[in-house]
């Protein structure tokens, strides 16, 4: 075997300095030191299974291959003394390199093992971040959909309560034009005519001021209803900043927790007289809150906010007793107008309504004829 190695090594460099592209294969150990810098020489080796004594075909460039004689004699039944006394046969500068590259060959499989559980490890908390994420969403288009319940029944418990006073208008505009009735019959209507908007008054508040649910900064947005916790006063929100909202709750404004916050309802949902204390706890009818206009200027509010806007003026029209309304959208991109025209219809004290003439403001502007 010397002779041979001494031969086999004296070949492989002639046929480096001839720079002819080699693949050798040998059994000789004594060629395993070829590899060295500026040899040109390159080790390989095919990886073998010592547990189940087979090849694995792997071929692995830069890493001389091992003997495993002794390993498979031990796995086939060798006696141990006759396999250690072969051990210590071993030239120890050999005994050292099968040593180390036995070392080297269990930490690349503890490595690989490491490995392979980082990466399953890494695979479940990429599903664990998409459950998370599925879960939020589902839970954001809840919170959507409850919140647009709460504000649909706000506001069809809001049009039962106008349609309750426009009940009661009718009633006291007919004894007034029937009689001339006894003052007597007359205070009679009158009477029954405000227990009517005051029972209607009552059931809007109290199914208006249910809470929906603690906010979260995302959640609420400028001009909703709110209650503090803390003190049960209510607001409306003004700003929503990066951690805080800005609440305005009698005539003071206050910067709060979201989370101590109860939404009562957007926009749409804020009350005029019928939803104010002053409806609830008088014990008359007090009127309109203010001097009925021939117009109202929606321009630059949000389609949300121009329901109440119109809502409100066509209270003040209907109780002042005006007979037209002039409703400023201005053109734009038509929003606003076909919002106010399905607003419109759904009215009952509408009569009709067009859109305005060449010298009333043309299509910026709606012209509402109350029945």
């Amino acid at each position: 075997p010397q002779e041979g190695a001494a031969l086999s090594k004296a070949i492989l460099e002639e046929l480096v300095s001839r720079g002819t592209l080699t693949v050798a294969t040998s059994h000789l150990g004594a060629l395993k030191r070829l590899d060295a810098p500026g040899s040109g020489v390159v080790n390989a080796s095919l990886q073998f299974d010592p547990d189940r004594i087979e090849p694995t075909y792997q071929l692995l460039k830069g890493r001389p291959g091992r003997s495993y004689g002794l390993a498979i004699a031990r796995r086939l039944g060798f006696p141990a003394g006759i396999l250690d006394r072969a051990e210590d046969h071993l030239p120890r500068e050999e005994a050292r390199m099968e040593d180390l590259l036995a070392a080297l060959e269990r930490k690349e499989k503890d490595a690989g093992r490491l490995v392979e559980a980082l990466a399953e490890e890494k695979a479940q908390t990429e599903r664990l971040r998409e459950g998370l994420q599925e879960r939020e969403a589902v839970l954001k288009d809840q919170e959507r959909t409850a919140r647009d319940r709460a504000q649909e029944e706000a506001r069809r418990l809001l049009m039962e309560a106008r349609r309750e006073v426009e009940e009661a208008i009718q009633e006291v505009r007919g004894a007034w034009d029937r009689t001339r009735q006894d003052d007597r019959s007359l205070e009679e209507t009158h009477r029954k005519a405000r227990q009517r908007v005051e029972k209607a008054a009552r059931q809007h508040q109290a199914a208006g001021d249910r809470p929906v649910r603690p906010t979260e900064i995302g959640t609420v947005q400028p001009g909703d209803r709110v209650r503090l916790s803390g003190t049960g006063a209510k607001g409306s929100v003004v700003e929503v900043r990066e951690d805080r909202v800005l609440v305005e709750t009698a005539g003071v404004r206050l910067q709060v927790n979201p989370a101590d916050l109860e939404f009562l309802g957007g926009p749409e949902e804020v009350r005029g007289p019928l939803g104010s204390p002053s409806a609830t706890q008088a014990s008359s009818w007090q009127g309109p809150e203010a001097e009925p206009k021939t117009e109202v200027d929606v321009r630059g509010l949000r389609v949300l906010e121009v329901g109440i806007e119109v809502d409100r003026a066509l209270d003040q029209a209907v109780l002042g007793g005006l007979g037209e309304l002039r409703i400023i959208h201005g053109k734009g991109t038509g929003a606003l107008r076909e919002a106010i025209s399905e607003i419109l219809k759904a009215d009952g004290r509408v009569g009709d309504f067009r859109m305005g003439g060449p010298v009333e403001g043309g299509a910026g502007v709606t012209i509402v004829r109350l029945r």
